[in-house]
């Protein structure tokens, strides 16, 4: 298959193709992996479909096992086949120059665990915001889901042993950092900037779509807040394996302080982790998580094969 062979559809056209064939793409990795599923599991296809329902949560290894074909199908899989036909090349590096040393690690890793503040705050504001009085049957339904996969997360997590903590690292660490960043960064922001020719502009639609594309309204701020950062270090490093190892730390960290100090310390979601400490913590990790956004700034400049116009 040739490189760029759909890089002539329009931008618009790219975003609902991309997300129409990611669909495509989970359903199918999905019902591939149900007869697999049967003989691991030893269990039936109307045990496994039943086990898989929104209201059943009894065998967590089953759940695990689709969580984990998940991620692989709705986002890395798409977003290598998607890179390959919509970019002849520097797919899923970035059009910037990348200047990175062992440094630019450092900043990142400041970046994120002096955000997690601030991510508490916008989370613990997000979780409290209502919908109007009209929507209040859509309101309660949202709520209801979303105690689902609350409590689905918690199942995840409760682990004792080290090998349920290394399965949850690659499932909820390692794999959705590769994969979300692959797809919403290498493709889907990358579209974004094409279309708008502004990079900021294209790195906040991105960060919109990321955060919309995992169905939690009352975690939608900080994880548009995450997929903002995770944009700009994309944006400025030219490597994507710095924004994925930006992703992984985020949803690493949660995991680990959870395996060793359980819900109380770990918060209620994945990017909301409780700090205490109060408006001094966040007033603090602002200034350093400002600091090292300048910094990873200032150590990558725009390339030469970067068009003048694109605006940042």
């Amino acid at each position: 298959m040739q490189k760029g062979f759909l890089n002539s559809l329009s931008p618009g056209a790219k975003i609902v193709f991309s997300i129409i064939f990611a669909l495509f793409s989970m359903f199918v990795v999905s019902l591939l992996g149900i007869l697999p599923a049967g003989i691991l599991f030893e269990m039936s296809i109307d045990e496994i479909l039943q086990n898989l329902r929104e209201d059943k949560l009894y065998n967590i290894s089953l759940l695990k096992y689709f969580q984990i074909l998940q991620s692989i199908g709705l986002f890395i899989l798409p977003a290598l086949f998607l890179g390959r036909m919509f970019f002849e090349k520097n797919f899923p590096v970035s059009t910037m120059k990348s200047k990175n040393g062992l440094s630019i690690y450092f900043w990142v890793a400041a970046l994120i665990f002096f955000g997690f503040p601030l991510i508490n705050f916008l989370g613990e504001w997000n979780s409290g915001l209502r919908l109007p009085e009209f929507m209040a049957g859509i309101e309660t339904k949202i709520r209801s889901m979303e105690e689902t996969a609350e409590l689905l997360t918690k199942m995840f997590l409760d682990t004792h042993t080290i090998s349920g903590l290394i399965v949850n690292l690659i499932m909820i660490a390692v794999l959705p950092a590769i994969g979300e960043e692959l797809f919403f960064r290498g493709v889907i922001q990358r579209i974004f900037i094409e279309w708008t020719n502004k990079a900021w502009l294209g790195i906040l639609l991105g960060a919109l779509l990321f955060s919309f594309m995992h169905f939690q309204f009352y975690g939608f701020i900080p994880r548009f807040y995450l997929g903002v950062i995770f944009g700009f270090i994309y944006f400025w490093t030219g490597s994507i394996w710095i924004s994925i190892f930006a992703h992984f730390l985020n949803n690493a960290f949660f995991v680990v302080i959870y395996f060793f100090h359980g819900s109380e310390k770990a918060g209620t979601g994945i990017e909301i982790i409780e700090e205490p400490g109060g408006l001094i913590m966040i007033l603090v990790g602002i200034i350093v998580t400002s600091l090292a956004f300048r910094e990873i700034y200032s150590k990558n400049k725009i390339a030469e094969n970067i068009s003048d116009d694109i605006s940042v």
